[in-house]
């Protein structure tokens, strides 16, 4: 199946900000995806010796961690 291309489309106002909205939206997740588990990494490991780290992944909720990070959406806009 080819893919037809469409000339002459426009967009009302009102539709092209739902369109931002949904890309900036869609920039916010994926800059969330990178940032949450990345944060919790540095809070674990970054600056503490090996018993202080051992203490903070003792202490980390991965089960919780895995469940927001597998809730956030997956396809890209």
């Amino acid at each position: 199946m080819k893919c037809v291309f469409i000339n002459d489309v426009k967009f009302s106002k009102e539709s092209i900000e739902a369109i931002n909205d949904i890309r900036r939206r869609s920039q916010f997740a994926t800059a969330l995806s990178i940032a949450m588990p990345t944060g919790v990494m540095l809070s674990i490991f970054l600056g503490n010796n090996s018993f202080q780290s051992a203490y903070n992944i003792s202490q980390t909720n991965f089960k919780t961690l895995s469940k927001v990070i597998t809730s956030m959406p997956l396809c890209k806009l």
